[in-house]
């Protein structure tokens, strides 16, 4: 079957989140071996590598969702690369102190990733999404109060019937009502005679066809 360039999913697109996947995977790892290292931490400093190995663990699963939706956490993206860049120029500052350097290059290099991946990805566009989906939100809400109520209001009680028609009381006012036809002289409706009577009586034609001309 044949791509079209409407259906490719553009390069700049999986490069990026190629770059936040990797970046999820390396900080797993780091998770991972943080967490391992917990059985010897001492009881001075079993609360700030519990911190540490947890914060990595919660950063890679940020990175995976930022990697499946680029542009559906607003602000998130933002967030993890000012803490990464953070964490790389206070180690740099403090080369002297132990895993200084390890903590440059690892943070450097996701702050680098994730900038490169907030350009290609477009991530700032969350915000504008966020936005319209709100504005739409607000939009629908005010439509739906100032829409006016229908003239004609059911009545209390009047339901369907089973197969979803007009409910007993609308049928019967939509049904055409024929008048009664109008009385006679005699008691009777138009075009009625009374019971027992002969209709030659009333009907001097009639009685000429019937008994033929009189003798």
């Amino acid at each position: 079957m044949t791509v079209t360039a409407s259906q490719a999913v553009p390069r700049t697109e999986v490069v990026g989140r190629s770059i936040l996947v990797v970046a999820a995977l390396t900080t797993a790892v780091m998770a991972g071996i943080a967490i391992g290292q917990l059985g010897g931490a001492t009881s001075q400093t079993i609360i700030n590598e519990t911190t540490s190995a947890l914060s990595l663990a919660v950063f890679a699963g940020l990175f995976a969702l930022l990697a499946w939706r680029p542009v559906s956490y607003p602000g998130v993206m933002e967030l993890c690369f000012g803490l990464k860049l953070g964490i790389a120029l206070i180690a740099l500052g403090q080369r002297e102190a132990d895993g200084a350097w390890l903590a440059i290059i690892v943070n450097g290099l996701i702050a680098l990733g994730l900038l490169v991946a907030y350009v290609l990805l477009r991530c700032y566009r969350a915000w504008h999404r966020q936005a319209f989906v709100r504005d739409s939100v607000r939009k629908g809400s005010t439509e739906k109060r100032s829409a006016p109520k229908g003239a004609a209001a059911k009545a209390p009680g009047a339901k369907k019937d089973a197969g979803g028609g007009t409910p007993p009381a609308q049928a019967a006012a939509k049904k055409p009502v024929t008048p009664p036809p109008p009385e006679q002289p005699g008691g009777g409706a138009a075009g009625q005679r009374p019971p027992g009577q002969d209709p030659s009586a009333q009907d001097p034609s009639a009685q000429g066809t019937a008994g033929g001309p009189a003798a």
